[in-house]
């Protein structure tokens, strides 16, 4: 009877241009054990605070807490259960994530719902369980208090909880789809492997559909646009603008046919992350 473990073993250990060199072991661990010692891509242990300082979401989910805490530790939320208009001034204000619509003045931050960043900290923080909700108030609770005082750790859960709970497509109108989510971590080691090229976000999300082509099925054509280019953009929106854009990684700017915006690698990630 022949063995089969030393060929399966060979196979699993074959870099595979569709990964663009990672085996379908590392692929696997990127996929179901993300950042992990055994991860190509990993979180360095210790992170600087001047480096966590240039992380736009994790500053804009701190100045939240600081926010509530120095308005006696209550913020009262309107009466449809939103926070209210001093709140988002307040944290749009710090200019961490401009908001292209906002900016030109095409929509007004009037309500919550018309910032999905800001919501999408406020969820954040609740879910992380860094902020409670009782009689229509939030306020910090007891695991916030210990998560300031170690930026690093906080930085960690943060990536867990946004990485691997959140739903990405919270905020577009897109598909049902894990595009862009699935193997998050695949979007950092394009990122460091193609550091040098001039590509714009047509070309990650082509790359990342080669690895993934199964996801395409998510996508229908419509009277707008194929299939696959549906699927460009949402990997675009998801992936590159409110991933790696919030966070910092990359400077790109969206907009009208972003696929074809160029997306330019920040020093940042290699001071957040390690790579193999």
């Amino acid at each position: 009877m022949i063995d089969l473990d030393p060929f399966i073993l060979q196979e699993n250990n074959r870099p595979l241009d569709d990964f663009q060199g990672l085996t379908p072991a590392e692929m696997h661990c990127l996929l179901y054990q993300p950042l992990s010692d055994n991860c190509v891509v990993r979180l360095k242990p210790s992170i600087a605070d001047d480096v966590l300082d240039q992380i736009p979401f994790f500053r804009l989910l701190e100045d939240f807490m600081t926010l509530i805490e120095n308005n006696r530790g209550v913020v009262k939320l309107t009466r449809t259960g939103a926070l209210p208009r001093f709140v988002l001034e307040e944290l749009y204000g710090k200019g961490h994530i401009p908001d292209e619509s906002i900016e030109k003045g095409i929509s007004k931050l009037n309500r919550e719902s018309k910032s999905s960043i800001i919501s999408t900290v406020r969820i954040t923080a609740k879910e992380m369980g860094l902020i409670k909700k009782r009689h229509n108030r939030l306020s910090l609770t007891k695991k916030s208090e210990k998560l300031r005082r170690d930026r690093s750790a906080l930085l960690k859960e943060l990536l867990h909880f946004f990485a691997e709970d959140f739903n990405w497509g919270y905020n577009d109108l897109y598909p049902f789809s894990p595009v862009g989510q699935l193997a998050w971590p695949y979007n950092l080691y394009l990122l460091h492997i193609f550091k040098n090229e001039r590509y714009d976000a047509l070309d990650y999300a082509a790359m990342y559909l080669l690895a993934f082509p199964q996801l395409l099925d998510d996508f229908e054509e419509t009277h707008f646009a194929t299939a696959e280019l549906n699927f460009f953009r949402a990997y675009a929106i998801r992936a590159i603008e409110r991933f790696l854009v919030w966070f910092g990684f990359v400077k790109y700017q969206p907009g009208l046919n972003t696929v074809e915006k160029d997306v330019v690698v920040k020093p940042l990630l290699w001071e957040v992350f390690d790579f193999d």
